[in-house]
């Protein structure tokens, strides 16, 4: 029965890929469709999390790759686990590691939030090369929403400015500073 339910699940995709080219006047090539049915990459979140990494190594985006694969060791060590499919990904899974990460790692409320954009960007990743199916995203509307708290801009008024220009007996160093900061 499993077997059956396998094969007209892909008919169904290679169906609604055909309809879906010729609705929008585009040609597609058997192996096209085939790519768009059979995925060749694993459902494994890490895999993919492997592959956003290679993404942001190849544009050089050195800073941002250590930042990120940080993130996601985070993630994997919050899980403890070396696999993780995207059907366990769940709402319930991201609000309690929005949790460990607020009590136990004690991290700001804005740097909670970029955890989940990291987590996010994966599952995007996955949605675009058909690793995962659509019901199995976590971030759509009437899930989990990532939560962005509100900011300040912290600066010096009019009055601290005038104080700092008047000081005298600063360093080169210090004037410079105080010159690139006025």
């Amino acid at each position: 029965m499993e077997i059956n339910q396998l094969i007209l699940d892909r008919l169904s995709k290679a169906n609604k890929s055909l309809i879906s080219a010729e609705f929008k006047d585009e040609y597609l090539s058997s192996h096209d469709i085939k790519s768009k049915i059979v995925s060749t990459e694993t459902n494994d979140f890490f895999s993919v999390s492997k592959l956003h990494l290679e993404k942001i190594k190849n544009r050089e985006q050195f800073h941002q790759f250590d930042i990120e694969k940080k993130r996601l060791e985070v993630f994997k060590l919050f899980l403890d686990k070396d696999k993780f499919f995207f059907n366990e990904l769940d709402v319930d899974i991201l609000k309690k590691f929005e949790n460990f990460l607020i009590t136990k790692r004690g991290l700001a409320l804005r740097t909670v939030a970029n955890y989940m954009i990291t987590i996010r960007t994966v599952c995007n990743l996955a949605l675009l090369k058909s690793i995962v199916k659509e019901r199995f995203y976590p971030f759509e509307a009437g899930k989990y929403q990532i939560k962005f708290p509100e900011t300040k801009k912290i600066g010096l008024n009019i009055k601290e400015i005038k104080i700092l220009k008047d000081i005298e007996g600063l360093t080169e160093a210090q004037e410079r500073a105080l010159k690139l900061g006025c």
